[in-house]
């Protein structure tokens, strides 16, 4: 069992929970966590705030490098639905650290884009997509750059930052990306450096990149 003072407070849950629009962070599961009951007073929650590495020791995924105060915060915790709860305590080894964080990223960071559509209203982004948000993001962490690759092994990528957005087991992946930084060039938040395959962000592309960089890992 969590010992109780490493485990999250009430309030801690309420923020993981408002920070993914209580839905659940797995990327294949996204159900709604929170509803109406049949008494019109109440509401009904199916979500759960998971621990990303384990509040006691033999838990799953368990960092003993980690204080009390670094297992209760807010950064290791991930907002699931009660399925995909159970799921990543039951079997650790599927859900390693690493992927949990990408979960957490991409849900807070998709919550930002949907959020009303205000915080990108006025910068040609009111549509951003996550693969937008994404590059926007990747770029912001160095120097504002982006890249068109090719080989003719693998065909067209993006380099953002430093991140290769290909996965060699998902071909669409790749593409995804390539799209969406053509897209990114027009809508005006990124620039194409003299016909090369350089992109710089614009200095509307760096006013959403400001909103988006605090939700994406250093690289």
């Amino acid at each position: 069992m969590p010992r109780r003072e490493d485990d999250f407070s009430e309030e801690t849950k309420r923020v993981l929970a408002d920070r993914v629009g209580h839905l659940c962070s797995n990327p294949d599961c996204r159900a709604l966590t929170k509803g109406p009951q049949l008494n019109p007073g109440k509401a009904v929650s199916v979500g759960v705030a998971g621990h990303i590495t384990a509040a006691a020791p033999n838990g799953p995924r368990y960092n003993p490098s980690l204080s009390a105060e670094q297992r209760r915060h807010a950064n290791n915790g991930i907002w699931l639905c009660q399925t995909c709860g159970r799921h990543i305590d039951v079997d650790p080894d599927r859900y390693p650290v690493s992927l949990l964080e990408g979960w957490k990223r991409r849900a807070e960071l998709e919550t930002l884009c949907r959020l009303g559509k205000t915080a990108l209203t006025g910068s040609g982004a009111a549509n951003l997509t996550l693969e937008e948000a994404e590059i926007l993001s990747l770029a912001a962490l160095s120097d504002g750059d982006a890249f068109m690759m090719r080989t003719d092994q693998t065909g067209e990528w993006v380099r953002a930052g430093s991140k290769d957005l290909y996965d060699d087991n998902e071909p669409g992946y790749a593409a995804t990306y390539v799209e969406a930084l053509d897209s990114l060039r027009w809508k005006g938040l990124m620039k194409r450096h003299y016909g090369g395959s350089l992109y710089e962000l614009t200095g509307a592309g760096w006013k959403i990149a400001r909103l988006l960089t605090p939700l994406m890992p250093s690289e």
